[in-house]
């Protein structure tokens, strides 16, 4: 039940993405994102996509197409980038997940 109504949250503030934090190309939408747009990122909701690319693969990816604004973590099997957009975390889980934070505003 909780589920269900954190998946209407989410779709009810879903709007534009503006692009801040690009989408991973050979993603697709996580368990149970799977209606929520991916432009409901320029409204604060997470998102998650899942992929069979490896965390290197994917980390290699943003590496190339983040711009220089963006912090970049790594840890056993993880890797964090941190943006003037918000957050972007691969990690190895059953696959790889990547989870896109928008940043918090007060």
């Amino acid at each position: 039940m909780k589920y269900i109504a954190l998946a209407a949250l989410l779709l009810a503030v879903a709007a534009g993405h503006d692009g801040t934090l690009p989408l991973y190309p050979h993603g697709a939408p996580a368990l149970g994102m799977g209606d929520i747009p991916a432009n409901a990122l320029a409204q604060g909701v997470p998102y998650q996509q899942t992929t069979n690319d490896s965390v290197d693969a994917v980390d290699r990816w943003y590496r190339a197409n983040l711009p220089r604004s963006c912090s970049r973590m790594s840890a056993s099997g993880a890797v964090k980038y941190t943006c003037p957009g918000g957050v972007i975390v691969i990690q190895s889980h059953g696959g790889t997940i990547v989870s896109f934070i928008p940043p918090l505003h007060p």
